[in-house]
């Protein structure tokens, strides 16, 4: 099947026609055409998302139509490829979103080309006011490698992204762990040490989640967990 789409190149500017054939782009060349207010860009990607348009990923009630629901509107944004991301609550709840996730990715072919992987935000992460966020405090716990396993297990292999606080309890052998399986370990929602945010480096981590979000509204000059991450 072939088809056709003319807008604004997202760089120049200028209008363009791209071809599609079976699915793939066979050419992207300049034309004269007008093009009214369309431009033609890559999709964009979103590593965290925890719902949008009124559809809520973390919910008791979350279904696999509310998964395909989301899908459709980030397609009207332009993004089109993205990390669900599941949050800190009660674990049968957690459970529960992530199997969610899996069986929408399972029965839905648009869905299972969206999902890039599934990611876990908490609940391992400061229980500190300020860094904790939004999370509820009373679902926060120390990282917990049988409860990791519960997940990927629910989520038939589809974690790809955990975010947690290396300075809890456990927390570098859980890094570890995680680079062990290739799955990304990110700091976020954490009033790490300098010295905890470097081993959490060494023992694999490669990412922050929303930096400087979750944090305190006032913290030292220096150093402070925003700057040690930064120079990481």
């Amino acid at each position: 099947m072939r088809k056709s789409w003319t807008g604004k190149h997202w760089l120049t500017g200028l209008p363009v026609t791209v071809n599609v054939e079976d699915g793939r782009v066979t050419a992207v060349e300049q034309t004269n055409q007008l093009t009214a207010d369309r431009w033609i860009a890559p999709g964009l990607i979103d590593v965290q998302l925890n719902g949008i348009g009124g559809f809520d990923l973390n919910g008791t009630d979350v279904t696999v139509d509310t998964v395909r629901q989301i899908v459709k509107v980030l397609h009207q944004g332009g993004v089109t490829r993205f990390c669900p991301t599941i949050v800190t609550g009660p674990r049968e709840r957690m459970l529960h979103c992530i199997r969610t996730l899996a069986a929408a990715c399972e029965t839905d072919p648009q869905v299972a080309h969206a999902v890039i992987g599934i990611h876990v935000e908490g609940p391992f992460i400061s229980p500190e006011d300020g860094p904790r966020g939004a999370h509820n405090l009373k679902w926060v716990r120390d990282p917990d490698w049988d409860e990791f396993l519960e997940w990927n297990e629910a989520a038939a292999g589809r974690i790809s992204k955990v975010t947690l606080a290396p300075e809890r309890p456990g927390a570098i052998e859980f890094i570890k762990r995680l680079r062990q399986l290739g799955i990304v370990a990110s700091i976020g929602h954490t009033a790490a040490s300098e010295a905890d945010i470097q081993a959490a480096v060494e023992a694999g981590v490669t990412m922050s989640t929303h930096l400087g979000n979750g944090a305190h509204p006032y913290i030292k000059r220096h150093p402070n967990y925003i700057w040690a991450q930064l120079a990481e």
